[in-house]
């Protein structure tokens, strides 16, 4: 588990001692384990762990991962039952407690743009910046901290061979060895203008420009504070609710990178390149 997040191998280590526990009150062979076997430990999550289904999809990839690392081969691949009980325990649990998070997709977006730009608790400058972020999000299919992480060296805008923005993302969630990549978004078209990232980062980089003191960080407001992750959702969810968009609080940072996936998708964008163009290392995104 050395190649992942800290976090992760917290929560994978968690997953793996239920699974031990499991195996020992149960009298179960821990490796490797069959199809019944795995579904008979979600079972025993939901029913006596009384964990959510959300830590349950955790921890059912943290049994992966001990298979893995320790030469078995995958004991979900191929197999149905275990995830058909999964399935039933999300129906019979449900997500008490959880808040569903909505996608925002490009009406959402627009609506967004629309209602930050009417927020009078902002200054114009401000303004202009939770557009930019926004419609940057949406297209680059940022993840929150990679967003409010940006650096103004890290965003270019090139005319070579046509108008589009490299975004340069050091580090994120799925490079763990820090090899970085950059990001090609192009301009959108004329009937999207207003929420095209490229037209609302030259402006707004235009605008912060003529700063006496420039700090690092793209997105800042006036008074030079950096953009918070918890600022950014809460002027996201204060612009939908302006525009009349129901359920607000179910909009989140990951909102974004959900809603630019499931557009991708809906406009016949195939799988293979969605999945790169998230830069998920699993089918998560499907």
């Amino acid at each position: 588990m050395q190649s992942l997040a800290p976090s992760t191998r917290r929560l994978y280590g968690v997953g793996q001692a239920h699974y031990r526990a499991y195996c020992l009150t149960y009298m179960r062979n821990p490796l490797p384990a069959n199809e019944a076997q795995l579904a008979e430990f979600i079972a025993y999550l939901a029913d006596v762990v009384k964990a959510a289904p959300t830590t349950i999809k955790v921890y059912m990839a943290a049994v992966r991962t001990l298979h893995l690392e320790q030469g078995h081969p995958d004991p979900f691949e191929g197999t149905s039952l275990p995830h058909r009980v999964f399935t039933g325990v999300k129906r019979v649990v449900g997500t008490h407690g959880q808040l569903h998070r909505l996608p925002i997709t490009l009406s959402h977006l627009r609506a967004i743009i629309s209602g930050v730009k009417r927020n009078q608790q902002l200054s114009p400058v401000d303004q202009l910046m939770v557009a930019a972020a926004s419609s940057l999000a949406f297209f680059g299919f940022l993840r929150c901290a990679e967003l409010i992480a940006c650096k103004r060296g890290e965003v270019t805008v090139t005319n070579e061979p046509q108008r589009h923005l490299l975004l340069a993302i050091p580090k994120s969630k799925t490079d763990p060895f820090r090899q970085g990549c950059t990001m090609s978004i192009g301009c959108a078209d004329k009937a999207n203008t207003a929420i095209c990232p490229i037209e609302l980062l030259n402006t707004y980089l235009a605008v912060t420009s003529r700063r006496s003191r420039m700090p690092p960080t793209l997105f800042t407001y006036q008074d030079g504070r950096p953009l918070g992750r918890q600022d950014f959702i809460h002027h996201v969810q204060q612009a939908l609710t302006s525009q009349g968009i129901q359920d607000a609080k179910a909009y989140l940072g990951h909102s974004f990178r959900s809603g630019a996936a499931t557009s991708a998708a809906a406009a016949g964008v195939p799988d293979w390149l969605i999945k790169a163009m998230g830069r998920w290392s699993s089918n998560a995104y499907q």
